[in-house]
């Protein structure tokens, strides 16, 4: 419901405004790119899932006037 509620929000403030949304834990993370809007969604993956071999998921982000950089660790990766 609160997912829905969002996406209202985001769509009534019109394409191009809400450039990411970020949150997490989803256990396997993902991505997702509204179409309407433009708006990107990023859930980071559970840091239960880390191991020996892989880092708990982390992320910096770096946020420039053209564009929305994370670098960071995880198991997956962002299209």
């Amino acid at each position: 419901m609160l997912l829905l509620q969002l996406l209202e929000v985001i769509k009534r403030a019109g394409s191009g405004v809400v450039a990411a949304v970020l949150s997490g834990h989803q256990h396997e993370g993902g991505y997702h790119c509204e179409e309407e809007t433009g708006t990107h969604f990023i859930v980071m993956e559970s840091p239960l899932l880390a191991s020996d071999e892989t880092k708990g998921p982390f992320a910096i982000i770096q946020a420039e006037e053209d564009c929305i950089s994370l670098i960071g660790s995880g198991r997956g990766t962002l299209n």
